[in-house]
């Protein structure tokens, strides 16, 4: 079915360069346990409160009910420091959180109260492969990120749709794509992961490898490890081809039924997707609604769209762009409507 959904997103932990040895748990709770070892063996990527680093990693999510206070944050650069992180946080019988792109918008989901943070920040590593046909791509990367350093290669992968998503949280819960209609979710375009189990081991998740794990990581979110590493499909996509349109109240019933004819004659071998919205304005009782169509390749205005381009709007903005150059432009501020 063609896809046509509401922009949900979820923002990202960012990491400083000093420390503070500040502890507020006690070295005799679990997480005090955990906090402390992991200060004595990574005293650089150990962050107490009170310090600079621990105060910019906090504070950077999306959904500010997200600022929780975890005993301590580690934030790692390498797998095998996240293999001992969670080694020590196994023994020491820590409540933690894993932190990607931090754009989850429920409470609890990306942060904790008093236990141990682990932010993925620093592991922003991203490699093509040599015939260009699939990338590796570090879960403290965001997808505007991953786009740019594709645009040279003319190539994209199935990711979000605004600039400041994370990678891991998108693709371990599904992962909307403009081209889902045609190349599925992110989820489904995961080649293998790279995946850090609870008790410290180091696997590599594949169809034919761990394939139980590859299975249940496609949508199980980050119950059953710490991803360290996506290896992703990616497609030849040069340029892509937008129209945004907005509506006023009376062009809503128009805009409807191009919605609903959209949706009864999609076109799998056209590559485009779109986001819908119909908006209630609570103060002026006023409705309107708003068109993201993005389409492969350079027609303009993107032909898929046409139904909606008869009705009169109030505003037009069509353009062809590479898909790293579109995403930047869609991003709101924190806990703003995306």
């Amino acid at each position: 079915m063609f896809a046509s959904y509401l922009f949900l997103a979820f923002a990202g932990a960012v990491s400083a360069s000093c420390n503070s040895t500040t502890p507020l748990a006690s070295a005799t709770t679990t997480e005090g346990c955990a906090c402390q070892e992991l200060s004595t063996t990574y005293p650089e990527y150990l962050y107490y409160p009170n310090s600079t680093n621990y105060t910019t990693v906090n504070l950077e999510a999306w959904d500010k009910r997200s600022n929780l206070e975890p005993s301590c944050i580690f934030n790692p650069v390498t797998a095998d420091q996240v293999a001992d992180g969670m080694s020590v946080i196994s023994k020491c019988n820590a409540q933690f959180a894993i932190r990607g792109g931090g754009h989850m918008n429920f409470p609890g989901a990306n942060n904790i109260n008093g236990g141990v943070m682990l932010a993925l920040s620093g592991l922003d590593t991203i490699q093509i492969s040599a015939d260009n046909s699939t990338v590796e791509v570090g879960p403290g990367l965001r997808w505007f990120d991953v786009y740019s350093y594709l645009e040279p290669y003319g190539r994209i992968v199935i990711g979000g749709r605004l600039k400041t998503i994370g990678v891991p949280g998108l693709t371990l819960i599904g992962g909307v794509h403009y081209f889902a209609n045609k190349y599925g979710y992110a989820m489904d375009n995961v080649v293998s992961y790279d995946v850090v189990l609870g008790n410290g081991t180091q696997v590599t998740a594949t169809a034919n490898s761990s394939s139980d794990l590859f299975w249940t990581l496609k949508g199980g979110a980050n119950n059953f490890g710490v991803v360290t590493k996506f290896t992703l499909k990616t497609f030849a996509i040069p340029q892509v081809s937008s129209t945004i349109q907005v509506f006023n109240e009376s062009g809503v019933q128009s805009f409807i039924k191009a919605a609903c004819d959209l949706a009864e004659v999609d076109d799998a071998s056209i590559t485009a997707g779109a986001v819908i919205t119909i908006n209630y304005n609570a103060t002026t009782k006023g409705v309107s609604a708003s068109l993201i169509g993005v389409q492969e390749g350079t027609e303009s205005p993107p032909s898929r769209f046409a139904n909606f381009s008869s009705i009169p709007a109030v505003r037009v903005v069509n353009n062809v762009s590479s898909m790293a150059t579109f995403a930047a432009q869609l991003d709101s501020p924190l806990q703003m409507f995306r």
